[in-house]
Order: C-alpha cells, then sequence, then structure tokens
C-alpha cells in the first residue's frame, strides 16, 4: 500500500491546490459549487503552516523591535557586529560582542504573536535578563557600528535583523549574503 507523505513546502501545496482546482473544474463544468468545499478542504494547510520569526524596527533611539511570526521565543540577543564579520552572517569569529541578552521567564507565554514590542534596555514584563550578568542596563548603542538582533525559537525558524544607529535614528541594514 502507498503511504502519503507529507508536503514539503508551499511550491508543492500550491501545485497540489493547482491540479485539485483544475480536477474540479472537469468534474464540475460551468459550477463553482462544487469547487468551494475543495477550495475550503485545500486551504486549511495553508493557515497552519509555521512562519518564520522576522524582526521590524521602529527607526528610533533606542530601537523598539516587533516580532512577527508563529513560533516561541526562547531567547533573544543583541550583538555589535564586529568589523572584521560585517561581510559574514553564519559562523562568525568571536569578535562580536554581546550586548543584551533575555529570555521568556518559565511561567511566561512566550508565543512570539502574544510578545508585541521589545524596547532595547528595557526588560519587558516576564522575561529575565541573561546579559550583562549582574542585571545592570546594556551599555548604550552608539554610531557607526553595526548591531543584530537574533533569536532562538522553538517550532519555527528565526531570521536576524541588522541595524545602525544614526543621529537619534535607527536604521535597518542589509544583511549581506
Amino acid at each position: 500500500m502507498n503511504e502519503l507523505k507529507p508536503l514539503r513546502n508551499r511550491t508543492e501545496q500550491s501545485l497540489l491546490f493547482r491540479a485539485a482546482i483544475h480536477g474540479a473544474r472537469r468534474l464540475f463544468p460551468g459550477s463553482t459549487c462544487g469547487l468551494l468545499p475543495l477550495i475550503l478542504l485545500l486551504c486549511v494547510p495553508y493557515t497552519a503552516c509555521e512562519r518564520d520569526l522576522e524582526f521590524t524596527i521602529n527607526g528610533e533611539r533606542p530601537p523598539i523591535f516587533s516580532m512577527t511570526g508563529s513560533g516561541n521565543l526562547m531567547l533573544l540577543s543583541i550583538v555589535e557586529v564586529s568589523r572584521e564579520n560585517h561581510d559574514k552572517v553564519i559562523q562568525r569569529g568571536e569578535a562580536d560582542k554581546l550586548l543584551w541578552q533575555i529570555q521568556p521567564a518559565s511561567d511566561t507565554p512566550n508565543k512570539v504573536s502574544r510578545i508585541g514590542s521589545i524596547k532595547y534596555r528595557v526588560i519587558p514584563p516576564g522575561f529575565l535578563q541573561l546579559y550583562p550578568k549582574d542585571g545592570s542596563p546594556p551599555e548604550p548603542l552608539e554610531e557607526d557600528k553595526i548591531y543584530e538582533i537574533a533569536s532562538a525559537t522553538s517550532n519555527s525558524s528565526s531570521h536576524p535583523l541588522w541595524f545602525r544607529i544614526v543621529g537619534q535614528r535607527s536604521l535597518r541594514v542589509p544583511i549581506l549574503r
């Protein structure tokens, strides 16, 4: 007996969706009523798909970061990216400097969609600061440096965001890949 395999990505889902619509049109020519249940049935998997965690920045100083995605936030870090690593995204050296690291307390809901925004140097309610270890606020962000906000998540992937400070603004910096 052939075993059904899960769809690997959105391209496969899209191809299946198109094939089903084409088949339904051949079975029910000139009718849209027969298509509606099929369309609804095929759209359900799209609503259950994971959405990667992504950051946006509000442009202020200190920056406020918003997150979108479907996973759970396990850890959030902000590092100063060393000049020698500006052209590297993966497997950077030890030269990057950790500035701030926080995580949700064990009894805090950590669903990304419920966390909202996080302001640099302000520990959100229900979070614990891991670095600086002594509980002091992280150092202020300086101009002419590139910073990265990144996260560890469960149930989704995450994408870091690079940014810099220019005057009283925080600006997104394209990550070189």
